[in-house]
């Protein structure tokens, strides 16, 4: 399987391009991700890369830590660019991005079934995204991969891309095992 989508799902979910340094970044509060990303970065282009401390902790915000990864013209041309075309591509590339810019959401809720009513849980998946072309773009390739997703436009350019279904979020689980 070709781990090179799934650091383009990553990069593109929350990372950062910089064309004049041909520089990718990426921060988040999940240490493992990094690691993750560190060792496919190592596997596929043999560089090293390290994590760096980037924000601390503050308020009711988490400590983040960073990778650079200087790659250089061309690799970070092929990262830039690239798409994935066949399923197994897209399910890396799904689950790079889920990895870096997904979150899990859960509330309690009333569930009414045949006039009787019970505890239950509302759940979702949900990717935050500014761009409507890339938010239109993943919602393309979970349709493709028949995961029933749903978008959500907003005024504040803080849209959305949801799995809300409980089918959809099983299949989506399996999918991207």
């Amino acid at each position: 399987m070709d781990k090179k989508f799934y650091l383009v799902g990553a990069f593109e979910g929350d990372g950062h391009f910089h064309s004049i340094k041909t520089l990718i970044q990426i921060g988040v509060t999940d240490f493992d991700f990094l690691e993750e990303i560190k060792k496919v970065i190592k596997k596929i282009y043999g560089k090293e890369v390290r994590i760096i401390n980037h924000t601390p902790a503050h308020d009711n915000c988490k400590e983040q830590r960073r990778i650079n990864f200087n790659c250089g013209k061309d690799i970070y041309s092929e990262l830039k660019n690239i798409k994935p075309n066949s399923k197994e591509e897209k399910i890396e590339y799904l689950k790079g991005l889920w990895d870096a810019e997904g979150s899990v959401g859960m509330c309690k809720k009333k569930i009414k079934r045949k006039r009787k009513i019970y505890d239950g849980y509302d759940k979702w998946l949900t990717i935050a995204q500014k761009s409507k072309k890339k938010l239109n773009y993943w919602y393309s390739l979970m349709n493709e991969l028949g995961i029933t997703s749903m978008k959500t436009y907003r005024k504040d350019t803080r849209s959305f891309l949801s799995i809300r279904k409980n089918s959809s979020i099983i299949k989506f689980k399996k999918k991207t095992r």
